[in-house]
């Protein structure tokens, strides 16, 4: 099965122009451990050695080791070139066998003075009806949808890559709190569906 997806290059004034773009996607490799948000800001001089504080802060950053683009690239998963139209979309073909994880995507190209211009975005791959949280996080979540209409089902997976992780659900509606539950999280992704 094929993903396809809508791509446009634009100038400054958001004026179409075509392009030659290079498309790449990249698996990134999760670290080995699970990080909690930092608690304090990243010190400008490191008073302990890095193995000492891993020791010390299990779950702590020591420097920037769960920003992304400090991540470590794995293989690429995806290269292609297309040249631009007003209408041109993106194909990627056996997106649903990729496996669960954090990728890179990057544009490259060229604007009309030649100058490099490049686009990044990070995605999450996930797959709904899998019991693995996609990196190792200690608290990851994902919608089905923004928006619901009344009727309409609104699934919430989410899940832990710690082991005895809870976590609070509140359900708010016209500022009161209508439901309040403690939900597993352990090392595993679950959905809750909600109408």
């Amino acid at each position: 099965s094929k993903s396809t997806f809508p791509i446009s290059t634009t100038n400054l004034n958001g004026e179409f122009e075509t392009a030659d773009v290079e498309v790449n996607i990249t698996a990134l490799k999760t670290p080995n451990k699970v990080f909690r948000h930092r608690l304090w800001q990243k010190p400008n001089q490191f008073v302990l050695e890095k193995n000492n504080f891993d020791k010390r802060f299990a779950n702590d950053e020591y420097d920037d080791e769960n920003d992304l683009e400090n991540w470590k690239k794995d293989e690429q998963v995806f290269s292609k070139k297309i040249k631009t139209t007003k209408k041109s979309s993106l194909e990627i073909p056996n997106l649903s066998n990729w496996k669960a994880g954090k990728y890179l995507v990057e544009l490259k190209t060229k604007d009309k003075f030649g100058e490099a211009v490049t686009w990044q975005k990070y995605i999450v791959i996930y797959e709904k009806n899998s019991d693995k949280v996609p990196s190792n996080e200690l608290f990851w979540h994902q919608l089905s949808s923004e928006i619901a209409e009344v009727g309409e089902n609104v699934d919430i997976f989410y899940g832990s890559a710690a082991e005895d992780a809870q976590i609070l659900v509140e359900i708010i509606y016209n500022k009161t709190i209508i439901k309040r539950e403690w939900l597993s999280a352990s090392a595993a992704q679950k959905k809750i569906s909600f109408k």
